[in-house]
Parts: C-alpha cells; sequence; structure tokens
C-alpha cells in the first residue's frame, strides 16, 4: 500500500479564495493568484501558464486548444478522474465568501487527506480576497 502524500504548498499571499467562483480559476492571470487546487496543478506538474482561467483539473485536462502539454492534461485527468468528488467540494469550499481562512484551511485539509493529498498553508494571512 502506497501511503506518500503528495505535498501541495499553498502561500496564502497568492491564494484566491473567499469569492464566488465566477473570477476563481486555477489560475488568475489578472489577480496572478491560484485558487487551492491550481496550487495542487502546481504539484502535479501544472504551469501557471496552462491553467489561466481555466476553472477545474477536468477542463485543464479536456482543453483541445489551450495551452497544457499532453502530460500536464494527463495528469490532470488521471487525478480528476480518482478524486472527482473531493475535487468538486475542495472548489465550493476555496470560494466560499462566508468561510474564514481557519476554516477554510481545516476544511480543505480534510478534503486533502482523502485524496492522499498534505495541503500546507505558508505565508501571512491576507483578507480572503473580498472585494
Amino acid at each position: 500500500m502506497n501511503t506518500k502524500r503528495l505535498q501541495v504548498t499553498v502561500d496564502r499571499t497568492r491564494w484566491y479564495r473567499g469569492r464566488t467562483s465566477e473570477d476563481s480559476k486555477l489560475y488568475n492571470p489578472r489577480e496572478q493568484r491560484l485558487c487551492c487546487i491550481g496550487f495542487l496543478g502546481l504539484a502535479l506538474g501544472c504551469d501557471e501558464y496552462a491553467m489561466a482561467n481555466i476553472d477545474t483539473l477536468a477542463e485543464l485536462s479536456l482543453n483541445q486548444y489551450g495551452t497544457a502539454p499532453a502530460d500536464m492534461k494527463k495528469a490532470a485527468r488521471e487525478f480528476n478522474r480518482a478524486h472527482r468528488n473531493a475535487l468538486a467540494e475542495a472548489y465550493l469550499v476555496n470560494d466560499e465568501p462566508e468561510y474564514t481562512d481557519k476554516v477554510r484551511e481545516r476544511k480543505l485539509r480534510a478534503i486533502g487527506r482523502s485524496m492522499g493529498v498534505n495541503f500546507k498553508f505558508v505565508g501571512k494571512e491576507t483578507s480572503c480576497c473580498a472585494k
């Protein structure tokens, strides 16, 4: 049994969270921020440019017109297939405007554990990107 967890470091200063999902992307180039799953995408070998303005790992893996190389799409597709439901929950938690960061981080760590992911939150705590 493989117990090795994927290590995902979320830099709070670049973390896009706490807003409704309209502008929440794996990587939002206008704000130069990533959602929590964007940081997971980085850990899977995806780059920011390939994730720009993409909503989900599923969309990244299917985007035939995007810039992601085949190996990035494959990594995103395989992870999405294995963890579709947990990822859906993570997107919702990431974007929920009512959560404090403390609550959001706790929930994301729990979701991460269910996917074999260890989310580590670093950097100065900032506001949840509220407008």
